[in-house]
């Protein structure tokens, strides 16, 4: 939106009144006595291009809330900007309460920091936009161990479920779980293939639940 801006050259709108304004105010005494009584009839004319340096946006309905817009919202054509501004409000609460229970869910990929090969180094921390419930963290691509996905399901309880095609069974791991990320590091290893997920030259992808 933008505002109007008249010249100030007195021409930017236009006055008329009623064809007997003679007759109504016969002298400048009763023109005056009209206008401070607040009886003098007259119209306020539309604004005159000639007298605007900028034509702003109108202050209508097709500006400010049209019907199609107002059917959106569940809204009559009696709507107003204000009682719109008021449904949208009960609407974001009526979905808040909706979403309340359901299942969150987040995917993103990081790359390896702490494992030298032999031992696991450092934990590995992923922040997430809501409480998490459980992961699943995978290699990319699936080479390390064998040409068949490889992840490990990081669960509540700080156990790992290894699924791999050739490996298999329950690892633990060391795993924390606050209100917006999940922590952990494995405790186990196999030699030359890793466990902790964060070996270095490696990437890891994790979908997340919550």
């Amino acid at each position: 939106m933008k505002d109007t801006i008249i010249k100030g050259t007195g021409n930017s709108r236009t006055l008329k009144s009623v064809p007997n304004l003679a007759n109504l105010a016969p002298t400048y005494e009763d023109f005056l006595a009209l206008l401070a009584g607040d009886g003098l009839p007259i119209d306020l004319g539309p604004l005159n291009a000639d007298g605007l340096s900028v034509r702003g946006t109108d202050l209508n309905k097709a500006n400010l809330l049209t019907d199609a817009t107002a059917r959106l919202f569940g809204l009559t054509s009696t709507a107003t900007p204000n009682t719109t501004f008021a449904k949208i409000k009960d609407l974001l609460q009526e979905t808040q309460s909706d979403m309340a229970g359901k299942c969150n869910f987040v995917t993103g990929t990081y790359n390896g920091t702490g494992f030298d090969g032999s031992n696991p180094t450092d934990y590995v921390t992923i922040t997430t936009p809501f409480k998490p419930l459980a992961g699943m963290i995978e290699i990319i691509p699936h080479t390390q161990m064998s040409s068949m996905p490889y992840g490990n399901f990081i669960a509540p309880g700080q156990l790992c479920i290894k699924a791999n095609g050739n490996y298999g069974g329950l690892v633990y791991m060391d795993t924390t779980y606050s209100s917006n990320s999940i922590r952990f590091k494995s405790t186990y290893n196999n030699g030359s293939y890793l466990l902790s997920l964060n070996k270095v030259g490696y990437t890891y992808g994790y979908a997340i639940w919550g």
